[in-house]
């Protein structure tokens, strides 16, 4: 990514402020990803939960309240997993943006050695599948255990 560099004579004051604004988006990309990944686990801590409810505490066939019951609250905690991580990693571009915009106002030497390229971060799609894909075997486990 090329970043223009407008590095006109900032006092010290700005270049503070560009400082402490540059690490707090830093640490909030650090921290909304680890909420990425934990909205994940928790998903999938509670997509074993109605497993275990189905196959240990419930007696076998299920009744269909409770087939129905397990497969939509599978699904809503697939749902708002979903949305969280999706607005999580919208507050992730947010920062980013704010970053690069920071970034214009460093030197030449910061910018050089920031455009080496980087691999691309597209973890949040692999946590959105993952969760997709624990919704729907818990589903298909639901439906052959009625």
């Amino acid at each position: 990514m090329e970043t223009k560099n407008t590095n006109v004579d900032l006092n010290e004051r700005d270049r503070e402020e560009l400082r402490l604004l540059y690490n707090v988006s830093a640490s909030d990309i650090a921290s909304f990803k680890q909420q990425q990944w934990s909205v994940t686990n928790h998903a999938l801590a509670l997509h074993a939960a109605f497993l275990f409810v189905a196959y240990q505490l419930l007696a076998s066939p299920l009744v269909m309240w409770q087939l129905w019951l397990l497969i939509v609250l599978t699904w809503a905690v697939c749902i708002a997993g979903l949305a969280m991580v999706e607005r999580l990693q919208g507050s992730i571009l947010g920062r980013r943006t704010r970053l690069e915009r920071v970034r214009a106002h460093f030197g030449k030497p910061f910018n050089d050695a920031w455009t080496i390229q980087k691999p691309k971060d597209d973890v949040h799609q692999l946590l959105l599948a993952v969760m997709l894909l624990s919704s729907g075997v818990v589903t298909w486990l639901v439906l052959v255990k009625a």
